[in-house]
């Protein structure tokens, strides 16, 4: 969003309605003194990189930045925002042959730790052939690049570096009914399952389908009227785009 001409205007009309929680989802491009400032001032709370590999080349053959954004300038970028006040999230998604096990993960993890960034959500990549209403722009790569993530769940469930957050500590989103039509816990069928991983990092991990009732990925699919937010018509998240467009979720 920061090559974004309405950017200015959308983060003045954020401020003025003063909501509790206020995220920018960035992949770090263009992070400046002047667009730090411009997110504290409209009261920006969060501000979220997308950065799916800790090797510079690695990311840049899955992101195709334009520039290519290197490690230091993003690190730079993180740590403006922190010294702001705002809170940093790492985002990754889990990609075949790129971060997809847990040794992967923990490499990850203390990339971010070097940077200042404790906080770090894993993701599935979304099958988009689920959805009808999309158009993947690189036919069935979204497919193509799935992992096992039933198994990887159960490595990091046994590897011994991660432990189960208590429910009093879930941050932010964390016990949010995000998927489901009712208050759920960080372990019985959520989005999203959360930990405390190496040196104190705190990680979640983020599935399409939710988890059974054990903590291990559901099967990936998308039914529509399983989905609540259309079902219920209920407004849970706002994300505003850079283009001006506001939607319901992703």
């Amino acid at each position: 969003p920061m090559i974004s001409r309405r950017l200015p205007r959308l983060l003045r009309e954020i401020g003025a309605r003063g909501y509790r929680r206020a995220v920018v989802n960035t992949n770090g491009t263009f992070i400046s003194d002047e667009s730090v400032s411009a997110m504290r001032s409209a009261g920006i709370t969060h501000v979220n990189f997308s950065r799916h590999h800790y090797d510079a080349l690695r990311n840049q053959e899955v992101m195709r930045l334009r520039p290519q954004l290197t490690n230091q300038a993003i690190a730079a970028g993180i740590a403006k925002v922190i010294n702001a006040g705002m809170s940093v999230r790492m985002q990754c998604n889990l990609i075949n042959g790129q971060v997809d096990s847990v040794e992967e993960m923990i490499k990850y993890i203390s990339w971010c730790i070097g940077m200042g960034c404790n906080e770090i959500s894993f993701s599935q990549v979304f099958p988009l052939a689920l959805f009808d209403y999309q158009v993947p722009i690189e036919e069935s790569y979204a497919e193509r690049v799935q992992i096992d993530l039933r198994k990887l769940v159960s490595d990091i469930d046994s590897c011994g570096e991660f432990s189960p957050v208590p429910e009093d500590k879930i941050r932010g989103e964390g016990m949010s009914d995000w998927g489901n039509g009712h208050r759920v816990s960080h372990l019985i069928g959520g989005k999203r399952r959360f930990w405390m991983g190496p040196q104190e990092a705190y990680v979640s991990l983020k599935t399409l389908s939710g988890y059974d009732t054990n903590g291990i990925p559901n099967i990936t699919a998308y039914l529509k009227d399983r989905d609540w937010e259309l079902r219920d018509g209920i407004l849970a998240f706002a994300v505003v785009h850079a283009d001006g467009q506001v939607t319901a979720s992703w």
